[in-house]
């Protein structure tokens, strides 16, 4: 225990005495992004070794494989960490060992629950109840479903110390920890890939990723020691007051879920590992700037309505950074990601140049969540868990019906598309709202409308040109 109490205290002395709001926002922001920006380094570095080691076919699966991974986590999120960060007890002792067992306990039955969807695909994929040019088919995803379960036992065991620090803002262990597991699951992967040349290689090393991450978590985060607990009125409100978020996170699992599912459906895995090369490209942009905006936005939307004074003001500003940086992210990624993946990848992946333009629509429309951060702070997640299912609704409609006809560019338009219907939902609230200048909003929301058409449009120009 030496050994671990030391490394606590030197993890809270980095930490150090934050006692401005904005010194801690421009802290956690500049940790949040220099964390991410290695991530994505090593996120492109891998992909384009595992690409030279494994086919298409081989990402599509694996890409299946996660969205049961996703459906999992989504499916049994009561937004433990909102709770904590928000709850009127998050130093309380009895509080955060309460969550931290009801925690694992839900990491238990989720892994219980995917050992048995493993076994159920496998009676299926037995009995031929699935098309063989289907990503379901596939013999090796039964195996690999089951066994990604155990990740969520791993994960259950994180400590709840880590909400703690969320909420004070004091980001720089976590992003710490965050970095020193990715470089380690990065080697793993690419070691165990290039050892197994299968699927496998990915499943080994994302439980041993699993295992490492909770362990750092546990042993390095200062705070409380994480020991079992069950305070029958804090277990009432983790199922209680999670009813809205836990809508809201099934909502948005169906909206996130929805373009593997469909599009593995329809045009099968090797389309899917494709569509998973472009998809990775462009979510590690948009991570980074959702990322840093989540750590950012928030805190800066409370402390601007609670100050009162020049709300509408302050708020146009911030809007301005946000709405600037993605429209200029936007640019970037609708010109650059189709370059890059030409140059860097071989022939067989040149067609996911076309869908990572377009997925590029994903980046622009993630400037709404000012608007989310809005609604958070006045409490009205009701709103928020209906916009989320109207989103879902429409983008799967419109996702099946252009991909089930053949129009997979406007299939995946469509889904790249789905933030700017919750913008357009929500317009109509935000504007009765003091101290939102409606005039303002709705020229940003003819901004982003207007941008629309561009990736469509670099999808013609690319089309027309020699490869």
């Amino acid at each position: 225990m030496g050994i671990i109490d030391t490394l606590r205290g030197h993890t809270s002395r980095l930490m150090g005495d934050q006692t401005s709001l904005y010194g801690k926002i421009v802290r956690s922001g500049s940790w949040v992004t220099a964390g991410h920006v290695v991530e994505i380094a090593l996120r492109l570095g891998s992909s384009l070794i595992l690409t030279r080691l494994l086919s298409p076919a081989a990402f599509g699966i694996m890409a299946t494989a996660q969205v049961f991974l996703y459906t999992a986590t989504m499916l049994s999120d009561v937004g433990i960490r909102s709770l904590v960060i928000t709850h009127e007890d998050s130093d309380d002792p009895t509080f955060l060992r309460t969550v931290w067992t009801f925690q694992a306990l839900r990491g238990a039955v989720v892994a219980a629950i995917k050992a048995g969807t493993g076994y159920l695909l496998a009676i299926a994929q037995g009995q031929n109840w699935l098309s063989e040019r289907i990503s379901f088919s596939e013999p090796v995803l039964p195996g690999s479903v089951a066994a990604l379960g155990i990740s969520f036992v791993c994960e259950g065991f994180k400590s709840t110390n880590e909400y703690v620090l969320a909420r004070d803002l004091r980001q720089e262990i976590l992003v710490m920890i965050n970095v020193v597991t990715k470089i380690c699951g990065t080697f793993l992967t690419v070691a165990i890939v290039y050892w197994t040349l299968s699927v496998w290689g990915f499943v080994y090393a994302i439980l041993l990723t699993a295992a490492l991450r909770a362990s750092l978590s546990l042993f390095l985060i200062p705070g409380i020691d994480m020991k079992p607990a069950l305070d029958r009125e804090y277990l009432r409100q983790l199922v209680t007051r999670g009813k809205w978020l836990g809508l809201n996170s099934w909502t948005t699992l169906v909206y996130n879920t929805a373009d593997k599912v469909v599009l593995g459906a329809v045009f099968g895995s090797q389309f899917l590992g494709i569509y998973t090369l472009a998809n990775t490209l462009v979510e590690a942009v948009r991570t980074l700037l959702m990322k840093v905006t989540s750590s950012i936005v928030l805190p800066t939307v409370v402390k601007v309505l609670e100050n009162g004074q020049n709300a509408s003001t302050n708020l146009k500003k911030l809007k301005t950074v946000i709405n600037a940086s993605h429209v200029l992210m936007f640019v970037a990624i609708g010109v650059g990601g189709p370059a890059f993946v030409l140059l860097a990848y071989d022939a067989r992946y040149a067609g996911a140049a076309v869908i990572a333009s377009i997925l590029a629509l994903r980046v622009l429309y993630a400037a709404n969540s000012v608007n989310v951060a809005i609604f958070e702070r006045l409490q009205d997640f009701r709103f928020l868990a209906i916009n989320s299912a109207w989103r879902a609704g429409v983008v799967l409609a419109a996702l099946y019906g252009f991909a089930s006809y053949g129009y997979v560019y406007l299939a995946i338009a469509a889904y790249a598309s789905g933030s700017l219907l919750s913008a357009i939902f929500a317009i109509r609230r935000l504007v009765t709202l003091p101290f939102i200048d409606k005039r303002y909003e709705l020229v940003w929301l003819g901004v982003f409308v207007a941008l629309l058409p561009a990736p469509l449009a670099a999808y013609y120009l690319l089309e027309s040109t020699p490869l």
